[in-house]
């Protein structure tokens, strides 16, 4: 009876976790919107963004020492996982291109390209009726090379022009060192535009690193065919002629 009436508490008190939003992990529950009590003494709450870890832990402020559970079980958003899907965010709408989706009937689709649309919304697939939707929203209108596209949302610039009272401005020339959406970056945030570039450089360098590779592996392919061809082609020739040699050397 003591476990069974035990069950049905954890069983209630997650469900009003998350009813009220919440993440119930390890019989605790964690809160990242609303309010949170400072200590269990004290009655009067406080945002649960000014807690010092950032999130609530059943109903009581996290401590700084607790910031890494909270991070631990915070959940995605909805841009975040957006971004994870490498997809585009507009409008509170995440458009797919790649990558599992369902149709209208809840049905598994493969890939969000062969929808009807070519893309999924939300992850549904989009109608053709929807089709002008997904190609204004898709990441090549939103953000045309040489464009860094970032967090399913933003397009960052770090070189080529953009128009700026009607005439052209050279991006390396904005204050804060890019654009972003078609605009000079402010001074006060040319830290965005160092985390990009290193964002970019990675992934040159990945880029390259994987050219490499495919470069070696079409050398290695290139010799394995050259052995086979003088396995089953050359040798198999000179055994003939061997073959024709007599016992005192001389051809037969």
């Amino acid at each position: 009876m003591a476990a069974a009436l035990m069950a049905y508490t954890s069983a209630l008190t997650q469900q009003q976790c998350t009813t009220n939003g919440g993440v119930f992990a390890a019989t605790k529950c964690y809160t990242f919107t609303g309010n949170a009590k400072t200590s269990s003494t004290v009655v009067t709450p406080i945002a649960v963004d000014t807690c010092p870890g950032k999130c609530g832990i059943d109903g009581i402020c996290a401590t700084d020492a607790q910031k890494a559970d909270c991070d631990a079980n915070k959940p995605l958003d909805k841009q975040e996982l957006c971004s994870n899907l490498e997809g585009s965010f507009a409008n509170g709408i995440c458009y797919s291109y790649s990558g599992e989706v369902e149709d209208a009937a809840g049905a598994v689709v493969a890939d969000a390209a062969s929808c009807d649309g070519g893309c999924a919304i939300d992850g549904i697939c989009a109608t053709d009726a929807q089709e002008a939707d997904c190609e204004a929203q898709s990441i090549a209108t939103r953000c045309p090379s040489p464009g860094l596209f970032l967090n399913a949302a933003d397009c960052y610039l770090l070189e080529g022009t953009i128009q700026v009272s009607g005439a052209a401005k050279d991006v390396t020339t904005c204050p804060g060192g890019c654009a972003l959406d078609g605009a000079c970056v402010a001074v006060g945030d040319s830290a965005d535009c160092e985390a990009v570039k290193i964002i970019a450089a990675e992934e040159e360098a990945s880029g390259s690193g994987m050219g490499l590779i495919l470069a070696i592996v079409g050398v290695l392919s290139a010799i394995a065919i050259a052995i086979l061809v003088y396995c089953f082609c050359c040798k198999s020739k000179n055994d003939d002629d061997f073959g024709k040699v007599g016992a005192d050397g001389s051809a037969e």
